[in-house]
């Protein structure tokens, strides 16, 4: 207690001298002048990991020996434009997609007997994944069987009237020999008794037989001629789909071999014998067909899996109905499976860069969910059309997807390399002041003045522009307070690696 009073009172005797009192004065000035109008954020009060103490004060008023710095200049940050080495991009935003996605679809109606995958879960090609209940196709299979043996047995039928249609080409054959033979008969018999005739008709005529035999050798000569033309018009019918007019009707040349025209006069005359067996045989076919589609449509009510992948959906469950054919959505398959060990990463390119865009160029991208982790490819597929919407073309690279990182519908964000890294002059896009096209101004630090300055712009490298005209490299250049700047306004540049002021 006595030592605090005697410091107590050391302190106002040291208080009413004069040189005491104007020195406290100036440092609360000072204090003033530095934390409210013009604060220093590398000054004495703000250095790092230190308090406010006298060594501080030290330190600042020495480093201000070096450095003058006029109150009436603006502090801004600023940078040294120089050359950075870069590679020449194209920025673009995607989404990965399937490389393989299949809709795992029924053939056949009918309900759902087991589901054997489940979702998630990784599938070979040909293990079964669900089976379809089959009654309804085993009793159409019964139905088919039976059509087909009646079709056999309608086959057999009209082959044996085709043998045997060709068994009687041949009778008939030796029937029109056996009619010529009675025609030649029957003109010799009638030439014999016209002669006959004509002698008792002489004998008649010289008084040496009676009026009853002339008559009786006139009713045998009538009687000989009618039995000749009777076996002519048996022959001639007998001759019908024998003749030689009846092979030109039919368009069939006349063989001049007597076997190749004895094969066209059967030919002609088993026409609808033939066309009996090709009927049947047609029906035949159609039967067999029908019970090989039933029992394909059996063997497909075991779904089995067309490739290996991940069962990504089930979108039906056991007991449940389902209807044959494609389907116009994921949710319409009973499941879905995808091949996920390589996906294609999809991107929308500007139309104006698809002119710097060709096959095997190389792509690296990043996915939000994955922000450290860089994925590579080669772009593959360019598709050709341009989107009238959004004025961009898809291009597609195929990634090889390790890990299975890559899911189908992630978001990413590419960068396609369209040449060999070189040297540009680029300065932050926030330096840049009333952008237009391909021009902007900037400020300039010489001698401490701002300096407003136009440039031509190039391409823009993420938060950084290309500067193609109108700046040097090793210039000092303003990135912020742009609008507070006038030309040739005093400036206090603090530079990314300290504090410069000039």
């Amino acid at each position: 207690m006595k030592l605090l009073n005697l410091i107590f009172q050391t302190l106002l005797s040291l208080l009413k001298l004069k040189l005491v009192r104007i020195t406290l004065v100036l440092l609360i000035v000072f204090l003033l002048y530095k934390n409210v109008i013009s604060p220093d954020p590398k000054g004495f009060l703000k250095e790092k990991n230190k308090g406010f103490t006298i060594s501080s004060i030290f330190n600042w008023f020495k480093r201000g020996k070096n450095q003058s710095v006029d109150l009436d200049s603006i502090l801004v940050r600023a940078i040294t434009a120089r050359p950075e080495k870069i590679r020449p991009t194209i920025q673009t935003l995607g989404s990965i997609d399937f490389l393989d996605k299949v809709d795992i679809v029924s053939k056949t109606a009918g309900n759902i007997l087991e589901i054997y995958a489940k979702e998630g879960e990784k599938v070979r090609k040909g293990e079964i994944l669900l089976k379809i209940d089959t009654l309804q196709l085993e009793l159409e299979k019964r139905k088919n069987i039976s059509a087909l043996q009646s079709s056999i047995s309608g086959l057999r039928l009209s082959e044996e009237k085709y043998l045997k249609a060709r068994d009687s080409i041949e009778i008939r054959m030796l029937d029109i020999e056996k009619r010529k033979t009675q025609t030649k008969e029957a003109r010799a018999e009638l030439a014999k008794m016209k002669a006959t005739f004509a002698g008792k008709q002489t004998l008649y005529q010289a008084g040496g037989i009676s009026k009853e035999e002339i008559e009786s050798a006139q009713t045998a000569l009538i009687a000989s001629e009618a039995k000749f033309r009777i076996s002519q018009k048996d022959f001639e019918m007998g001759m019908v789909g024998f003749r030689p007019e009846d092979l030109t009707a039919k368009n069939i040349p006349i063989p001049e071999d007597p076997k190749e025209k004895l094969k066209s006069y059967i030919h002609i005359n088993t026409l609808i014998e033939k066309a009996e067996v090709e009927v049947a045989k047609s029906q035949v076919e159609s039967a067999r067909a029908a019970l090989e589609s039933t029992e394909e449509l059996i063997r497909a009510a075991t779904i089995r899996s067309p490739a290996d992948g991940v069962v990504a959906y089930i979108n039906k469950h056991a007991g449940e109905y389902v209807n044959p054919g494609a389907v116009n959505s994921p949710d319409q398959a009973i499941m879905v499976l995808v091949n996920i060990s390589k996906v294609y990463a999809k991107f929308n390119v500007r139309e104006n860069d698809m002119i710097s865009i060709h096959k095997n160029m190389p792509i690296e991208f990043t996915a939000d969910v994955y922000p450290d982790k860089k994925f590579s490819g080669k772009i593959g597929i360019i598709n050709p059309i341009v989107d009238p919407k959004t004025h961009t073309m898809e291009i597609k690279a195929l990634i090889k997807n390790e890990g299975k990182l890559l899911t189908p519908g992630m978001f990413v964000r590419g960068n396609i390399f369209t040449e060999e890294s070189k040297f540009l002059l680029l300065i932050p896009t926030e330096a840049l002041l009333a952008k237009e096209n391909e021009s902007a101004w900037i400020f300039t630090l010489n001698n401490g003045l701002a300096l407003r300055s136009k440039v031509k712009t190039g391409k823009q490298y993420e938060d950084k522009t290309e500067i193609v005209e109108g700046l040097e490299p090793g210039t000092i250049v303003a990135i912020e307070k742009l609008t507070q700047l006038k030309d040739g306004m005093k400036i206090s540049p603090q530079l990314e690696n300290g504090l410069e002021l000039k």
